[in-house]
């Protein structure tokens, strides 16, 4: 978020999970704005096996004050090759 990482695991620490399952990060940041500050949001998926390719996926999304900061709850699909993701987050306002 805004260049400042909320969470984040290590390629050489991979999780090991089965298809369809649900991966929880739940750390969260505060970050202050001013009206003509952009803020974003930016992720990266990423699969490691034993295939001939490791697929890689990232996203970006970009909100300002003048569209509410985006508030509310995300939803971005990213997919490269065999990779198929769906990324939830939430923007609230404190």
């Amino acid at each position: 978020m805004d260049d400042q990482p909320v969470d984040h695991r290590s390629l050489t620490n991979p999780l090991k999970v089965a298809d369809g399952e649900t991966i929880q990060l739940t750390k969260s940041a505060t970050v202050s704005k001013m009206p003509g500050q952009p803020l974003t949001i930016q992720g990266s998926v990423s699969e490691k096996d034993n295939l001939d390719k490791d697929d890689f996926a990232e996203f970006l999304d970009t909100y300002v004050g003048s569209a509410g900061w985006g508030l509310g709850t995300h939803k971005r699909i990213i997919r490269d090759g065999n990779l198929d993701v769906t990324v939830t987050y939430k923007i609230e306002r404190q």
